[in-house]
């Protein structure tokens, strides 16, 4: 008896949903990488800063894959994106890696690329949240607008404002440092 496995060696099976911290997952995706890859298989050297953005680059493209199908399929194809499409107005392309960027005036500035077209990620997939929660810890537990300006460096997050504040208002170690000031009652004068 014969078994075969009908996962393609070059994508790992990874669900996202499962972990809940970015370092971790993105740590956890390079080792698959190297793994799947049989590279450095037997050695204990620690994960290159290739290894990382190759696992960094799967994730957001399986994060984009998820949130936009019918985009990331126009764009391949080197068709416009209809007018109803929500990210007809950031006027998305794909990069060399085959990510969806947010497109505009700012090629011709002197910023770097990353920082003139960032990633485009949606609120409402995990990877998100994982990833305003990692920048979150990053700046000291810093508040949501410091939050939002920092990741606006790198990514596009649809709806982020919402999910910032809701990250930071669920955050235990937030909620410790402000607590809610209590105030006595005036008692009854005799």
């Amino acid at each position: 008896m014969q078994t075969t496995t009908d996962i393609p060696l070059s994508k790992p099976t990874i669900n996202i949903s499962r972990y809940s911290s970015y370092i971790k997952l993105l740590r956890i995706t390079a080792w698959v990488f190297r793994i799947v890859t049989r590279s450095n298989l037997f050695s204990s050297t620690p994960l290159s800063s290739s290894e990382l953005f190759k696992a960094t680059t799967w994730l957001v493209k399986e994060a984009q894959a998820q949130m936009f199908p019918n985009a990331v399929k126009s764009l391949r194809k080197k068709k416009l994106l209809p007018s109803s499409d929500p990210l007809q107005s950031l006027n998305a392309f794909l990069d060399n890696d085959g990510l969806l960027r947010v497109g505009g005036r700012l090629s011709q500035s002197m910023k770097d690329y990353e920082s003139c077209h960032p990633l485009i990620l949606h609120g409402k997939h995990h990877l998100s949240t994982l990833i305003i929660q990692s920048e979150h810890k990053r700046l000291c537990h810093a508040g949501p607008k410091l939050t939002l300006g920092s990741l606006q460096d790198l990514y596009h997050i649809i709806g982020a404002r919402r999910v910032v504040r809701k990250l930071i208002h669920d955050c235990v170690v937030c909620k410790r440092a402000s607590p809610k000031i209590t105030t006595q009652v005036m008692g009854q004068l005799p």
